[in-house]
């Protein structure tokens, strides 16, 4: 054993008296035997005497392994280094080590409860790495699947997706994916999209793996299948067609290790196999044994749903002479390898492997995972069954008293065909009597069995039972009807964990009921809304269900067309339209009604239920048919889920509840303005033609719909009152002159430059209710009438936002002079037009791909930022991962990202009633150190700086000259201060001290309370003194520091200052018992403090006063930075 020690500069600067016995000298004296834990094993090693670490040079303790016992003699000691000899085995040379202190551990503990510790401390920690793992593992799989139509899907139901954590993001995708049926519009759709990327992709897949034939077709198969396509996805995708392309048979050993090791016959399995298997002996079996086993061996080939032939006989031989267990369910996986084998020798063999390829990953399993058993024959062979089973087949296979199963019906039709009572299409010969038996329950029984397996039983389902090991062939009727139930509850179960709702039989009956009933509704005849017209602030979900139902079903019958709720106005259908309507206009243009879709379809709805036809009645029509669709539109199975977990019952509340309480629950989880805002002007900037007057008034217009809404009401009411055609250019004077209470806004003179308004909000009721106060003598019919009219008007508003973007806007100017002729379109006239037009030439779907590539980027080594969450308890949601993984790149925080903000600001673009917004923001920031008092004060000053913020950047988002990426970044702030008061919350702040042109971000944690308690841990970005981390120990009065930076210069600079943060913890009654420095970059240690040799009778350290030590530090720090002013 080497006998040089290590070359190591002592980093340790001490303020304390060397009289106490706090280093190396704790360990022991001189002469004694100890024992030592082997920590690390690195460039140097490391060990533990008593929660004391050493370190000393790789070669010096031989074969030294992590959590290994060394004993060691101590053969000399000083204050912080000591030499050893190891002793008690022969195995080693017992030379000389010299080592040096580099930790002080915990509180005089015996090795025993150190090394317990230790264990204790590692088990937990191999628990967070695997939690970081498993959610590691998840994103990847999010991000491997997710799509554009997938996001678009699940933002549908009114949440913004990466709020979602990880658990549920990935239950939600799993089944939007597994409810979808791609229709090839859709595909079609998707190909175009995709189109424009198609030859980058290709180049890069080409680059890395296969062919471009071989690209092109994985392309395409994943554009089929609603899949990513992605390099990584193809990259995964061609390495599994590689290793199945290698497979050229499955050898018998091959067979018998899959069969032993109960392995799935997939392509990582078998090709595992060939590598793995060895030699395999087999054991005759002679011709009498399997005589004598042959009525065991038939039962176990029906069992197994195959038929009793010499091949099967000889499958079951196999298994016994290779000593495997004769079982059904090793039968099916040897006649699976057989299948396979024989699927190998075909020309598409490779073709059918990059369909199930697909197949696996549209299911959520790697590329690898894929198995190659094909089951799309024995599918077929069982629907036909189920498909062609007559009642004579049902009765034959009674009659032979066997349980009736798609094998009995087989069997019991294959006699039946053979006797001539009936053809091998399944066509009955001659004349058939009845044949009623005693056991006529039970066929009644099988035959709705039957029914209902036809009705419900999809190959999504089909194969769902086959991975829980049950054969379709060979299982009861009974058994298939309960799984197919249980697999339509389940749908809804995973609804309601999704939404952390619990899935009892009552809830799930609920959501089901609820869901069904709206989708039976949507199809529904549009005459139900005269019919109910009265009761209408009443109606419910299962009033509209019982009379729609009726009334569908005796039009039906009549052979009477009608139009269905949700139909829409389409621009296509012009000519017949009018045709159609002709009548109906000649009323609409006698009453000075204009002709719009709408108004149309209130008059056919009050004639065919005999009403009177007036204006107040066809607005009554309208605004009930508004509510309604709004519902139909926008109550999606997960807000159904909500509100069952605020206990309402959808079925039995009235439309109107419900949807103010959708209104509400948009408001908390929905899309928010800016993100609205901010797709809006994405597409704009993308939108070809587009000169800078037309940006200008698109902008205008998003701009005014946006504030009228956020009137909630009153300058819709001020327009009815004044009894004016409801129409952008009226709206626009009603927001200009607008003086009620509780807004708070500025317009400019010129059109398209409104700005941003910003209102106190209460209920929409109530707000409409106050649009009419001010007029006492209004009869209540005049008031309710127009209620009506701007609750109308509202639910228009909002389908308008839904619908307006840059492409449908322009479609519109084609056909008149210019953008600001739309100002004279009435509200109505708009939405039709907007609603009929075309799609936005594909960007919308851009505009999502660009967010699920942002997902996509988060899923790049998200490890760290994982680890961080899960350390703070914050969730796992994509947007907290990105905002983490941000904040630990180099301290990048949101008050840099604030101070480059209102760098870049000229005044103007801080609106003159922001005042002095700047000066107040750092302030602000400078006011978090001075609030380092308690949880409370931090808790105040956050939000006071968030209101500053928050302040900046509504006028921000009012400059008519900004663009989306300036409103994303405007986003990340805000996000951003979310973030920072959500650390907060577990005394984790982010304080940033303003040095002069820069920001210096620090850092801080403080721990009571817990196992680390009485702790206080800061790290400092600084660009003057690089990369600071200490950590401070306090018990009663007293403290222990050590204090790290990576910077030189730096450091010097605080050992330089030590006097002064003594000086400071004095101020405070506290006395700092020991403080040490060190470069972090040369090996320092945070873990060298600990709160060993403070005073024992000491009281533990209050919460109060861990603050008070964190602001001297930050003041300390702060101190420092201003003399490099």
């Amino acid at each position: 054993m080497n006998m040089n020690g290590v070359n190591t500069k002592n980093i340790s600067d001490t303020s304390t008296s060397p009289k106490n016995n706090t280093g190396v000298k704790a360990i022991g004296q001189k002469g004694q035997i100890i024992e030592g834990l082997i920590t690390k094993v690195s460039d140097k090693i490391s060990i533990e005497f008593s929660g004391r670490e050493v370190t000393t040079s790789l070669s010096s303790v031989r074969n030294a392994k992590e959590g290994e016992i060394r004993k060691f003699e101590i053969k000399d000691i000083s204050e912080n280094s000591i030499v050893l000899k190891e002793v008690g085995s022969s195995d080693f040379n017992g030379g000389m080590i010299k080592a040096i202190c580099t930790n002080v551990g915990t509180d005089q503990t015996t090795f025993k409860e150190y090394l317990e510790k230790s264990l204790g401390d590692k088990e937990e920690e191999e628990k967070q790495e695997q939690e970081v793992a498993d959610a590691k593992e998840k994103l990847e799989e999010i991000a491997s699947r997710l799509t554009a139509d997938d996001y678009n899907e699940l933002i549908k139901e009114g949440d913004l997706l990466e709020a979602y954590d990880l658990v549920r993001l990935e239950k939600a995708l799993a089944r939007i994916k597994e409810q979808r049926e791609i229709k090839e519009i859709n595909i079609e759709k998707q190909v175009r999209d995709i189109s424009r990327d198609r030859e980058e992709i290709k180049r890069t897949a080409n680059g890395n793996k296969s062919n471009s034939k071989t690209s092109e077709e994985i392309i395409k198969k994943l554009e089929d299948a609603n899949l990513p396509v992605t390099d990584t996805n193809i990259a995964k995708i061609s390495t599994t067609m590689e290793l199945a392309g290698n497979l050229a048979a499955i050898s018998d050993k091959d067979k018998y290790y899959l069969i032993n090791n109960n392995l799935e016959p997939t392509i990582e399995n078998i090709y595992k196999a060939t590598y793995s298997s060895s030699l395999i002996y087999k054991t005759p079996i002679s011709d009498s044994i399997i005589n004598e086993m042959k009525n065991q061996v038939e039962g176990v080939i029906e069992s197994a749903g195959l038929e009793v032939n010499e091949e099967n006989q000889d499958k079951a031989r196999w298994l016994l002479e290779h000593n495997l267990p004769l079982t059904k369910e090793n039968l099916i996986k040897l006649d699976q390898l057989d299948d396979i084998n024989l699927s190998m020798k075909e020309t598409d063999y490779k073709d059918k492997a990059l369909d199930k390829i697909i197949q696996s990953m549209s299911q959520g399993r790697a590329p690898e995972k894929t198995s190659l058993v094909d089951n799309s024959k024995y599918i077929e062979n069982v629907m036909d069954i189920i498909n062609n089973t007559n009642d004579l087949t049902i009765r034959k296979a009674m009659e032979l008293g066997d349980l009736i199963t798609v094998s009995s019906l087989k069997r019991a039709n294959g006699l039946l065909i053979k006797n001539g009572v009936i053809s091998s299409k399944g066509e009955i010969e001659g004349v058939q009597t009845n044949q009623k038996t005693d056991s006529e329950g039970l066929f009644i029984s099988a035959r709705r069995q039957l029914e209902e397996i036809r009705l419900k039983m999809t190959s999504e389902s089909f194969a769902k039972m086959m991975n829980k090991g049950i054969r379709i062939d060979t299982a009861e009727l009974t058994t298939l009807v309960n799984e197919l139930r249980e697999e339509e509850n389940a749908y809804y179960r995973n609804l309601l964990q999704e939404g952390n709702v619990t899935d009892s039989a009552e809830n799930i009956q609920i959501l089901k009921e609820t869901t069904v009933k709206l989708n039976d509704i949507k199809t529904m005849p549009s005459y139900i809304l005269g019919s109910t017209l009265r009761g209408k602030n009443l109606v419910t979900i299962q009033d509209i269900h019982e009379k729609g139902t009726s009334l569908k079903a005796s039009l039906d019958k009549a052979k009477e067309s009608y139009d269905s709720l949700i139909t829409e106005p389409r621009k296509d259908l012009g000519d017949s339209i009018q045709k159609a309507f002709h009548s109906i206009d000649n009323i609409l243009t006698d009453m000075d009604l204009e002709l719009t879709y709408e108004n149309r379809r209130a008059v056919k709805i009050l004639g065919y239920n005999n009403m009177d036809i007036t204006k107040d009645s066809i607005n009554q029509v309208k605004s009930y048919d508004a509510q309604l669709k709004f519902l139909l539109k926008e109550m999606h199975p997960a807000v159904v889920v909500d509100m069952i977990k605020e206990g309402v019952n959808p079925l039995d509340t009235p439309i109107m509840e419900l949807n103010e309480q959708v209104h509400a629950r948009k408001e908390i989880l929905g899309i928010s303005e800016e993100e609205k805002y901010s797709e809006f002007l994405w597409k704009l900037e993308r939108e070809n033609g587009i000169t800078q007057e037309e940006r200008k008034a698109y902008i205008g217009i998003y701009r005014l719909l946006n504030n009228v809404e956020k009137t909630d009401g009153k300058a819709l009411g001020s327009v009815i009152k004044a009894e004016q055609e409801v129409t952008l250019n009226h709206l626009l004077t009603a927001v200009r002159s607008a003086k009620s209470e509780g807004m708070d806004y500025t317009v400019d003179d010129n059109f398209g430059a409104l700005e941003s308004l910003i209102f106190t909000k209460e209920n929409i009721t109530s707000q409409i209710e106050a649009a009419y106060t001010a007029d006492q003598n209004t009869q209540d019919t005049e008031e309710n009438r127009r209620k009506e009219v701007v609750g109308y008007m509202d639910t228009l508003l909002h389908n308008i936002q839904e619908e307006i973007s840059p492409a449908k806007m322009s479609s519109l100017t084609g056909d008149i002079k210019s953008p600001e002729d739309l100002l004279n379109y009435s509200l109505e006239k708009l939405y039709e037009e907007l609603s009929a037009a075309t799609d936005d030439n594909g960007q919308s779907n851009a505009y999502v791909e660009e967010r699920v590539q942002i997902i996509r980027e988060a899923a790049k080594k998200p490890e760290d930022a994982i680890r961080f969450l899960n350390n703070f308890n914050l969730g796992t949601t994509i947007n907290n991962i990105i905002f983490a993984g941000d904040y630990l790149e180099n301290g990048n925080t949101v008050f840099r990202k604030t101070k480059s903000l209102l760098d870049n600001s000229d005044d103007i673009d801080l609106k003159e009633d922001a005042g002095n917004i700047k000066s107040e923001i750092y302030d602000s920031m400078n006011g978090l150190v001075e609030a380092l008092v308690d949880e409370e004060t931090m808790v105040k000053q956050y939000e006071q700086l968030d209101e500053k913020i928050s302040t900046l950047l509504n006028n921000r988002i009012g400059d008519q000259t900004i663009t989306s990426k300036d409103i994303a970044d405007l986003k990340n702030i805000s996000s951003g201060m979310e973030f920072v008061k959500a650390l907060g919350k577990s005394r984790n702040y982010e304080i940033p001290l303003v040095i002069g042109d820069s920001i210096t971000n620090i850092n801080l944690k403080i721990v009571n309370g817990t196992k680390e308690s009485g702790k206080v841990d800061m790290t400092v970005y600084s660009e003057n003194l690089g990369i600071i981390e200490a950590s401070f120990l306090a018990k009663g009065e007293e403290t222990k520091g050590v204090i790290l930076s990576d910077n030189r210069n730096g450091l010097e600079q605080l050992k330089e200052n030590k006097e002064s943060l003594i000086n400071g913890f004095k101020d405070i009654h506290i006395s700092l018992k020991q403080l040490d420095y060190g470069s972090s970059i040369k090996g320092g240690s945070l873990s060298s403090v600990s709160k060993n040799n403070m005073n024992k009778g000491t009281k533990e350290v209050s919460t109060n006063q861990l603050y008070q030590i964190a602001k001297a530090l930050v003041c300390h720090i702060r101190e420092i930075e201003l003399k490099n002013i």
